[in-house]
């Protein structure tokens, strides 16, 4: 009786440790998502705003190559979170 009761206990334990490391995984693998969101978004507003620069001086071909794909990739986000979404449910 008392072996079981100890491998008992050692089993909570080898879960509780399981569970702990997956806690921490996630918790680093949201970390390391927000971190590339907030890396693209900074990205995309320094091309958009190149591009817009480029734009206004005169430079309208070198403006729509950097602005033209900025656009791109905020439309193409949203629209890939839309149908994200929509399988979720």
């Amino acid at each position: 009786m008392q072996m079981a009761e100890g491998e008992s206990a050692h089993r909570h334990k080898q879960e509780e440790k399981a569970l702990s490391t997956d806690i921490s995984v996630t918790e680093k693998e949201f970390s390391e998502r927000r971190i590339g969101q907030i890396l693209a978004f900074v990205i995309v507003i320094f091309m958009a705003s190149l591009g817009f620069y480029l734009a206004v001086t005169g430079r309208e071909i070198a403006g729509s190559v950097f602005g033209g794909p900025a656009i791109v990739a905020i439309i193409g986000a949203f629209l890939s979170r839309k149908k994200d979404g929509n399988n979720h449910r």
